[in-house]
C-alpha cells in the first residue's frame, strides 16, 4: 500500500512540473508571435 501511495505521489509531482512546464513554454512562444507582430506593425 505504501509503495503504490508513493508512486501516485511521484507521478502527481512529475504531471504538476510538466503542466507548469508546458504553461511557461506556451506563454514564451504566445510572447515571441505577439513580439513578431508589433515588429511586423512598426514596418
Amino acid at each position: 500500500m505504501t509503495k503504490t501511495v508513493k508512486i501516485l505521489v511521484l507521478l502527481y509531482f512529475l504531471l504538476i512540473m510538466l503542466l507548469e512546464f508546458s504553461v511557461t513554454n506556451f506563454r514564451s512562444i504566445k510572447d515571441k508571435q505577439t513580439l513578431r507582430l508589433v515588429k511586423n506593425q512598426k514596418k
